[in-house]
């Protein structure tokens, strides 16, 4: 885990909906740790703050998270342009070990 934010260049930045897009970050330098099943980031939008996001795809070292913007810095990540940078904090919480060699199925509900 980083204490600092590592910069991110942002590759890409999708609609997915009026208020919700999805980010493709990339290093810009050093590479955050690798990801476990359960982990979740910090993303940092300078000058607006820091939110907890969900890690949504991790492919050949490109990190992909969806963001709604629903408050003043998940508005600001909404909003980066392609290009920009953004902060990277993680790989956070710990990872659900029991379930990574769980022999069947698992089910969850709720409401």
């Amino acid at each position: 885990m980083t204490a600092v934010p590592l910069p991110h260049r942002v590759t890409a930045n999708r609609p997915e909906s009026t208020d919700t897009r999805t980010l493709e970050l990339r290093p810009a330098g050093e590479a955050l740790p690798p990801f476990a099943p359960g982990q979740f980031t910090m993303l940092y939008a300078f000058g607006a703050g820091e939110i907890p996001v969900s890690v949504a795809g991790l492919d050949d070292g490109a990190l992909t998270h969806t963001v709604r913007g629903v408050g003043a810095a998940s508005r600001a990540l909404c909003a980066v342009r392609p290009g920009t940078h953004v902060g990277v904090r993680g790989p956070l919480a710990q990872s659900a070990p029991r379930f990574r060699h769980w022999p069947g199925p698992v089910r969850s509900a709720g409401t």
